[in-house]
């Protein structure tokens, strides 16, 4: 059996002349080197395959009398990008793995690194630029090189894809943050093996077992991953990327998908083992408006008529996407939000009654959620109750099989709508809608596959695993997880 390598899948050797990118993922006796070479002062790409003695004969004599050059370890190469008119190779360093799929396993960008194409170095204002590109991807990037986080299971389960290997083919186009970063080696004909899609977004996995049996499970019977995915159209900061543009994009829009994955053991036998999954998804308020600081009132920047055709993008959009649509406003009706979030619900409500396919529900959040403790979770729920006859009519995904030796992966239901949630920023209110809504699903799900799996949801723990060894001890520590 051929022996498999450990650690960053590329090595990275840095030349006066040349970037040399070097595959590591695939055996270790392998007889042959793939690299990309990248000119350092034209930015030429080429890829190429030498015997490994042949290869280390290249690398001393471009070397020189300082000899072969000490390899630098990679985890993913994001692409090249300019600042100050300097351009940079940005490459994954380091990185925590956060969920292993049967060994398709999903990284967190933590360290990142800039090589400099310009031999004499940068100048401080190029590397100042970059030190504050470097700082933004170390926190809540993640990416894969054999799992698809762009697209939820569903759209991977029903759609046409290429070859494994062009995973950045398949990808999304709206979920990918390197996508301009890759385009200029791409352009030059460099295959899309060598690059991974990077996601801004969150990425957990928990496995939960029944408090009296975590310690005795070899594989703990309910494993639940959330992929959260953040699109890289319309994106900025918080007052500078609201409401729509004219393609129908809509700042601080995110897809969240819940998957749910039950195996089969001695306690659940019958369980239907595979998939089951749940998307929500937010967006600013889908109309043109402004607000230039926190203590200002909010401005609506076109009248309607002239809104309401990125307004029918966008619902289209959603709707060739994800079928159904049910837009849900949590803004407040308040006397003193009137000049904030009161201008933005009637602005909403005015776009919803122009389009006649467009069902939409305003949900006073803090009028109908107290913040006493004892309430909160009552009011809460009979919040997300009230959307209960469209979450039925819109299902969610089933992708398990009933039969041990089933089909695997065979679609038993799709989920055929989605939930589109805003308050004012898509931060606080929309994240406990959204958790309580996965959560009445989740509960539900469990309950129609027997009562051991239902016992999860109310004294379920989750288990110490290698991408989260510390346990969580609550006694409803899935609902905790669902809200992360």
């Amino acid at each position: 059996m051929k022996e498999e390598r450990t650690g960053p899948p590329w090595q990275i050797y840095v030349t006066k002349t040349l970037f040399i990118i070097v595959d590591q993922s695939g055996p270790a006796q392998s007889q042959e080197v793939a690299f990309l070479g990248i000119t350092r002062e034209s930015g030429v790409a080429k890829e190429g395959r030498d015997a490994p003695d042949v290869f280390r004969q290249k690398l001393q004599q471009l070397g020189g009398a300082s000899g072969v050059p000490r390899p630098r370890g990679c985890f993913a190469v994001l692409g090249c990008m300019t600042v100050e008119k300097e351009s940079f190779l940005l490459l994954v360093t380091q990185a925590k793995r956060v969920a292993d799929l049967g060994g398709r396993r999903i990284f967190e960008v933590t360290g990142c690194s800039a090589l400099p194409f310009a031999a004499a170095g940068p100048s401080s204002e190029a590397t100042a630029g970059m030190e504050g590109v470097v700082g933004l991807l170390e926190r809540g990037f993640y990416f894969s090189r054999d799992f698809d986080l762009t697209r939820r299971l569903q759209s991977r389960l029903l759609g046409p894809c290429s070859p494994q290997a062009d995973l950045l083919l398949n990808a999304d186009d709206r979920y990918i943050w390197n996508r301009q970063l890759v385009d200029p080696l791409l352009l030059q004909g460099v295959s899309p093996q060598w690059f991974q899609p990077l996601v801004q977004g969150f990425v957990q996995m928990r496995e939960f077992a029944a408090g009296g049996s975590r310690g005795q499970l070899a594989q703990p019977p309910l494993l639940l991953l959330v992929i959260a995915r953040r699109s890289r159209r319309r994106a900025g900061t918080r007052f500078n990327a609201r409401g729509l543009d004219d393609e129908g994009e809509v700042g601080n829009w995110v897809e969240t998908e819940h998957l749910v994955r039950i195996r089969r053991t001695p306690d659940c036998p019958a369980a239907p083992e595979g998939w089951a999954g749940l998307v929500q998804v937010r967006g600013s308020a889908p109309v043109f408006w402004d607000q230039p600081s926190a203590l200002s009132g909010v401005t609506i920047t076109r009248p309607p008529q002239l809104g309401h055709v990125a307004f029918e993008k966008h619902h289209g959009w959603l709707q060739g996407e994800y079928g159904d649509v049910c837009y849900v406003s949590l803004l407040s009706g308040s006397i003193g939000k009137q000049e904030t979030e009161g201008v933005l619900s009637g602005a909403i409500d005015t776009q919803w009654k122009m389009t006649p396919n467009a069902r939409g529900e305003h949900l006073d959040f803090h009028a109908r959620v107290s913040g006493e403790d004892s309430a909160f979770d009552r009011d809460l729920d009979k919040l997300a109750a009230q959307l209960s006859e469209y979450t039925s009519a819109f299902g969610y995904l089933d992708a398990t099989e009933t039969q041990p030796g089933g089909a695997p992966h065979s679609l038993r239901k799709q989920q055929k709508g989605v939930v589109r949630t805003n308050c004012f920023d898509c931060l606080d209110r929309t994240n406990m809608l959204q958790q309580q809504l996965v959560w009445r699903w989740l509960v539900k799900y469990l309950a129609m596959q027997g009562k051991e799996l239902e016992r999860l949801t109310t004294g379920g723990v989750a288990v110490p695993s290698a991408e989260a060894p510390t346990e969580q001890t609550s006694g409803n520590s899935m609902a905790f997880f669902l809200g992360d």
